[in-house]
């Protein structure tokens, strides 16, 4: 009965009504589309750092490695026996483990028989290339970060061995413009030099095969990928700089990390375990979720403000032009909280409606965005990426909660603070 009183009295002051329920909906979208927008980019940036910077969804050091393993990494490499010992550890975690890797990392020359430059190369095993580059997860949230022919690295590994993906700046700097498929095959033809784990200094012949992205403008300069094993014979080694562990249920990480550094320092193992959103791991993801986190949260403040001061404004002006109604209804019996609640029923009934056409036009946003393909070149990314939108049932359901409890609060508390009338006085009260 009141639920229906308050839907009526909605349109009793139709304008009033559209200006506050335009403020709510215009806070529905605003908040929907950010929301929409920064799940978009964690989506993105998640599945840049586990897939396709090899890092996996956990990552297992030697104990101190990921801090010492550039000026020490004889000592601070995973052996062959290190590497059995941790697999020992993950069996119990069978059931949640999609596959393991290993990667080995290093630096040194790359040249062209002319010059040379320096290289930052990540090494990682096929089967992580393979199920990385053509993982589901990559696919839907990162293609922005893959090249066109990076899909062909695993390919051409599996035909030469000694095959590398270079990114495209590298490549210009040794003379070497991409489509790399395209160079003669003398062209194709370069070195790698470096100091072996043990201070030596070593080289090996490679063969330029396809080019990538590292996804940072800092690290495009001198991004190399190899094959594993290929990096092993320039460093001299058959070990690893860290072990990739990639999960099927991505909400178990935490307990992961947790219970596997309680294993380690209980049997006494030197190893340490990282989540791949912890700094030293993703300093990328960290940091650029970090700033969209405080940006969203400085807007939720803004718009949910703006909306409990147009709830404000809305109620006080119904409850000075409703003086004497409100009087009638005391006079025949009912409470200030009956009154409240009513009154706050026709909010919560406005924030409904305007949830529910600002949640629509959101969608039709994100429909036409999405299609205009937009792109942009974000600060530290390498490449232009689209500017993409997306509606998450979570997200939208979260903001409904928090607009219902902000509308309902704010207008019970407004009515029940000017409700605090004698009943005469209300009743004599010429209104507005």
């Amino acid at each position: 009965m009141m639920w229906t009183m308050a839907f009526r009295n909605l349109f009793r002051n139709k304008r009033r009504t559209a200006a506050t329920g335009a403020a709510v909906m215009a806070g529905f979208i605003g908040l929907t589309l950010l929301g929409g927008y920064i799940y978009c980019v964690e989506r993105g940036l998640r599945a840049n750092s586990i897939y396709l910077m090899n890092k996996g969804h956990v990552t297992i050091f030697k104990k101190e490695g990921l801090q010492r393993y550039a000026t020490k990494p004889s000592l601070y490499e995973l052996t062959p026996a290190d590497q059995n010992l941790v697999q020992e550890q993950l069996k119990k975690y069978s059931e949640n483990i999609d596959w393991t890797g290993t990667a080995l990392t290093g630096s040194g020359l790359i040249s062209n028989g002319v010059k040379s430059v320096p290289f930052m190369a990540v090494g990682v095993d096929l089967q992580t290339l393979d199920k990385s580059l053509t993982h589901p997860t990559v696919q839907e949230w990162a293609k922005d970060f893959l090249t066109q022919d990076s899909l062909n690295f695993v390919k051409a590994i599996k035909e030469n061995p000694d095959s590398i993906s270079i990114t495209a700046r590298l490549g210009a700097l040794i003379s070497r413009q991409i489509p790399f498929e395209n160079l003669p095959a003398e062209q194709k033809t370069v070195q790698l030099a470096g100091m072996n784990l043990y201070g030596d200094l070593n080289a090996v012949d490679a063969n330029i095969a396809v080019s990538h992205t590292t996804g940072s403008d800092m690290m495009e300069d001198a991004g190399l990928l190899a094959p594993f094993e290929l990096l092993q014979n320039l460093y001299s080694t058959d070990g690893a700089h860290y072990m990739m562990i990639y999960l099927k249920d991505e909400s178990k990480i935490t307990k992961m990390v947790s219970e596997l550094n309680e294993t380690f320092k209980n049997q006494s193992l030197p190893f340490d375990a990282y989540p791949f959103d912890d700094p030293g791991i993703s300093p990328n993801y960290v940091g650029s979720m970090g700033f969209l986190y405080a940006m969203a949260g400085f807007f939720v403040f803004l718009i949910c403000g703006a909306v409990a001061l147009s709830i404000v404004n809305s109620l006080t002006m119904g409850i000075l032009e409703r003086t004497r109604e409100i009087g009638t209804f005391r006079a025949i019996g009912y409470m200030p909280k009956q009154i409240s609640w009513m009154m706050t029923q026709e909010a919560l009934w406005l924030c409904v409606l305007s949830g529910v056409l600002g949640i629509v036009l959101a969608a039709i946003i994100v429909v036409i965005v999405n299609g205009l393909y937009i792109t942009f070149s974000p600060p530290g990314v390498a490449a232009a990426v689209q500017f993409t939108l997306s509606i998450n049932g979570t997200l939208v359901a979260l903001i409904s909660c928090i607009f219902l409890l902000l509308v309902g609060t704010t207008s019970y508390l407004v009515t029940h603070f000017k409700l605090k009338m004698k009943i005469v006085d209300l009743l004599s009260d010429s209104g507005a």
